[in-house]
């Protein structure tokens, strides 16, 4: 069953973005956001689970809390640095323990490096036996070129196509590949194992979750 949060503003307008932005980061589709003005906000709160405060009506938030309280509902006001550059990230956990539930999954990033055509990685990761693997892990697999790929912090582990193995490892420090996440290059019996299982534990001990065994 979604719940029905609420964010109140002056006009209701502000919120409408952050709104929108929370929708966006409700990777388990948990929630149904709404907004309104301050005015209307006394009779609104009582047709939601949880109300949030924008920070610029944090005055109103005594008022407000007599209300919730009575009808036990969980209220909180966003940290104004938070509601300026649109954290959705902390915003989505601040509700998930307003309202006492677990955290949403989210899909672990995985970047597979090819060099130039990458037709070896394509095919391995097209593979049904893989694909399943991936969804089963709840992994976000995506083959990059080695010259156009930018790092990103929400990277988890990058794996490197064994026809890349004559780069020296210097190569990808100075790309900045491993700084944050690890990195291995691939042996050629992984793409060989059609079942996807030895790319499956070399993947899960990159992260550090199972040894190779």
């Amino acid at each position: 069953m979604k719940r029905n949060v609420l964010l109140v503003c002056g006009a209701g307008i502000s919120t409408s973005i952050i709104a929108r932005l929370l929708k966006d980061a409700d990777l388990n589709n948990e929630f149904s956001f709404s907004c309104c003005d301050m005015n209307s906000a006394p009779i609104k709160v009582l047709e939601n689970d949880l109300v949030i405060l924008a920070p610029h009506v944090k005055f109103m938030q005594p008022k407000l809390e007599k209300i919730c309280k009575r009808y036990g509902i969980p209220l909180f006001v966003i940290d104004a640095n938070d509601y300026l550059n649109g954290e959705t990230k902390k915003l989505m956990s601040q509700c998930m323990v307003a309202l006492n539930l677990e955290p949403p999954t989210q899909p672990c990033k995985i970047v597979f490096l090819y060099e130039r055509v990458g037709y070896l990685t394509h095919d391995f990761m097209r593979s049904k036996s893989f694909k399943t693997i991936a969804q089963n892990h709840k992994w976000n697999i995506e083959p990059v070129s080695v010259d156009d790929y930018m790092h990103s912090l929400e990277v988890a582990c990058i794996l490197i196509e064994p026809q890349l193995s004559y780069y020296t490892p210097d190569y990808f420090k100075n790309r900045n590949y491993h700084r944050e996440c690890p990195f291995l290059i691939c042996p050629i019996f992984a793409y060989q194992d059609a079942t996807g299982k030895t790319m499956e534990k070399i993947i899960l001990a990159n992260l550090g979750l199972r040894e190779i065994t």
